[in-house]
């Protein structure tokens, strides 16, 4: 099928679009709409997973043999480990709005990582669900508190 840019569906790379932590394929319809009729877009499952090489190793086997990653917040987590796993198999890589970092060292990092344990712990002893109405809260709540915090100031 011909598109207006000249490209040929067929010949287009498939694309596979990776949501992000309590996102499914839901997050990427606009994507799957805008994009249907020029390339073959596919959205793995794998947000039941527990480890990042767990989930990129779901994406390769529902994976074609060779395609374009576009990901998107911890999707880009994912994303980077399939490349990592399977370099010869990508063709392309967006990461879009997806932390790529390792924590950072030291203290930070520690709280960092005993944060998202207490997450995992949740998620783990009252599901995801659960997990996912701390985390919406935590980050609705922090950002009004940082912004709060700046706005006070004490005087003697």
């Amino acid at each position: 099928m011909s598109s207006g840019s000249g490209t040929i569906g067929s010949e287009a790379p498939p694309a596979l679009l990776l949501p992000g932590l309590l996102c499914d394929g839901a997050v990427w319809a606009g994507q799957l709409h805008a994009l249907g009729r020029r390339v073959r877009c596919l959205v793995p499952e794998y947000g039941e997973l527990d480890s990042l090489p767990a989930m990129a190793q779901a994406v390769l086997a529902q994976a074609p043999p060779r395609f374009v990653l576009v990901a998107h917040s911890m999707g880009g987590r994912v994303a980077l480990e399939v490349l990592r796993a399977a370099p010869e198999r990508v063709r392309a890589l967006a990461l879009l709005d997806s932390g790529y970092q390792a924590r950072a060292p030291g203290a930070e990092g520690e709280r960092e990582a005993r944060a998202r344990q207490v997450l995992l712990d949740l998620a783990a002893s009252a599901g995801m669900e659960a997990m996912g109405r701390v985390l919406l809260h935590v980050l609705n709540v922090m950002p009004l508190l940082a912004g709060a915090a700046g706005r006070l100031s004490c005087t003697s």
